[in-house]
């Protein structure tokens, strides 16, 4: 997710996936970290310009894909951008995968794999489906009150 912040005639843009924290942050297009975070809750400070910034992101519920942004200049909130998912589950690909792995499983029994190997397909399966089936206009971003 991108989470644009305007800042007069600065740009500070945070990008960090659903479910972790930050990994990128730009300060008029020239970027300023780079990494790979699965923290929940994630916070970058930098000065530019003669103002202390901050960026902070917190997963908030990663069952339900709520990620809040905050974006501070010199020690006081500016704004704070929420993202969620609009709809967690898509139907008709979840039962396909579903299917899929219940398929897997039967073929696993016929030929005496263990119990697991089914049970391991499907959570795989679904686990795919909600990664791949996510698309742009499943997600919101608002301000947060």
């Amino acid at each position: 997710m991108w989470y644009v912040f305007h800042d007069g005639q600065n740009t500070i843009r945070a990008w960090g996936p659903g479910w972790s924290g930050l990994e990128r942050i730009y300060f008029n297009d020239h970027m300023l970290t780079k990494g790979r975070h699965r923290k929940r809750v994630e916070e970058f400070m930098f000065e530019q310009e003669g103002h202390r910034y901050r960026v902070q992101c917190s997963s908030s519920n990663r069952h339900r894909w709520q990620v809040h942004c905050s974006f501070w200049k010199d020690d006081l909130p500016v704004c704070t951008l929420k993202c969620r998912r609009r709809k967690i589950l898509n139907m008709r690909p979840t039962f396909a995968h579903l299917t899929a792995g219940l398929l897997a499983g039967l073929i696993g029994g016929i030929f005496k794999m263990p119990p697991w190997f089914g049970v391991i397909f499907i959570f795989i399966s679904i686990s795919l489906t909600l990664l791949t089936t996510a698309k742009t206009e499943d997600f919101i971003i608002e301000e947060d009150k």
